[in-house]
């Protein structure tokens, strides 16, 4: 791996990639092999008797191709660039409803800079939360997703996609590539097909209903697909079915890790909070999926009138329009909010994989009120494995009784301490170090 110069898109190296790159869209195109079926028919006249059943099969291979149930015809060629790697990462997080994929890309960033601190980071994501990367001084390309553009179809969104990405090769030149998303985009296939000398890698969670309509040829684009833990045990059977030679289970990818935690007096003495107050965390999720005002409103009263300060983490995605006059609400936008786990005595969250993860990992006691209604994340199973930790409650379909109960148990120091001890029993580890650590030494 060598730490020359960055490139140039408009070298010989990158018009070669870029020629290779057309060439193979070319030779997969439905004319390119009808075309190539026809002359080979006619040189060999015999064969003109199967055309008819020949030309059937092309299409139903090829049709079941453009919906990603068939790998394509033409293996991926290879670019011969002799200009090497530098040590850099690119690092593809796409939007999903929340900041999982965003969070999770970040924290594998930062764990390779603990591990290597002379390595770039390059970001190119969709998602436009770009100033907390950029107040690490990593830097960051953004293309916004196709439905930012009125009436754009996939395959020009697609073509800007591969083109924008080549180029961040061309330049960068990364030894590493991570993708983190349900569903790889064509563009980024494209992009990334030549380029055996990179390790390419899918971070991909399962998700509650399995199958998610990955084109099966993406597995081929990629030298292993890492599996992020969680507390649900992944579907075996489903992992099984992937097309992929290698997989890596880790522990939990987390936006933060017990090494870059803030102080504890930190957040508080911006936000004017006493130093000796109670402060408690409220994330309920962006409101993407149902509307949870109503219930965090309940929450904030709740801590309120029990003396409790609240810190409600503002989703950056989508900022809730609620305004609070309460002397002991403070509302921040804030990533990642748990870089300021001291200064909070516990928390009150919905069922998220990184909040739950997270509150576990660090250590603080927790009420989570799962949503049920999410469709591919089964936060009430997840919920549900985190109270048998001993640190966390759980409040099932936000039930106002039980939430009272639960906070009368929670806003006790005593009680706090014992969920607190128990975490401290059930140690957590962190992903993200140690698929750093395997990227570092590969």
């Amino acid at each position: 791996m060598e730490d020359g110069g960055y490139g140039n898109p408009a070298d010989g190296g990158a018009k070669q990639e870029r020629s290779i790159r057309q060439l193979s869209s070319i030779k997969n195109s439905l004319s390119f092999r009808l075309g190539n079926l026809i002359v080979n028919s006619t040189l060999k006249p015999w064969k003109l008797i199967f055309f008819p059943i020949n030309f059937l099969i092309l299409l139903w291979n090829y049709g079941r191709e453009r919906i990603g149930a068939r790998n394509l015809t033409e293996g991926n060629l290879e670019l011969s660039d002799d200009r090497g790697n530098r040590n850099c990462a690119v690092l593809f997080p796409t939007n999903g409803v929340g900041m999982g994929h965003y969070a999770r890309s970040y924290a594998v960033a930062m764990a390779l800079r603990r591990k290597d601190p002379s390595i770039e980071i390059v970001f190119f994501t969709t998602n436009y939360v770009l100033h907390p990367l950029y107040s690490e001084g990593m830097a960051a390309y953004h293309l916004p997703n196709r439905q930012k553009f009125e009436n754009m179809d996939p395959r020009t969104w697609n073509l800007q996609c591969e083109e924008m990405l080549a180029n961040v090769f061309s330049v960068h030149r990364p030894s590493i590539f991570i993708f983190d998303g349900a569903y790889p985009y064509r563009g980024m296939l494209n992009a990334i097909k030549t380029r055996s000398q990179t390790e390419r890698i899918w971070i991909r969670r399962i998700t509650r209903k399995g199958k998610d309509g990955a084109p099966v040829d993406s597995f081929s684009h990629f030298d292993r697909i890492v599996v992020p833990g969680d507390l649900i045990d992944p579907d075996m059977e489903e992992l099984a079915k992937w097309p992929v030679d290698e997989i890596n289970l880790t522990p939990p990818l987390l936006s933060v890790s017990r090494n870059d935690l803030h102080p504890r007096g930190d957040l508080r003495m911006k936000l004017g909070i006493p130093p000796d107050a109670t402060v408690c965390l409220v994330s309920l999720g962006a409101g993407e999926i149902n509307d949870i005002s109503n219930l965090r409103d309940f929450v904030v009263e709740g801590l309120s009138k029990r003396g409790i300060y609240s810190i409600i983490a503002d989703s950056m995605l989508k900022p809730m329009k609620a305004k609070y006059q309460d002397e002991k609400v403070r509302v921040v936008q804030s990533f990642p909010i748990m870089r300021s786990r001291n200064c909070l005595d516990f928390a009150v969250i919905a069922g998220g994989y990184n909040s739950v993860n997270e509150c576990l990992l660090l250590r603080l006691p927790t009420i989570i009120i799962p949503n049920s209604k999410t469709s591919r994340d089964d936060q009430p199973g997840r919920a549900s494995r985190a109270s048998e930790t001993g640190g966390a409650m759980v409040v099932e379909d936000g039930g106002r009784e039980i939430i009272e109960l639960a906070l009368d148990r929670i806003c006790d120091s005593k009680v706090r301490s014992e969920m607190a001890q128990q975490l401290v029993m059930n140690l957590a580890d962190d992903g993200a170090d140690s698929l750093a650590d395997s990227l570092i030494t590969h």
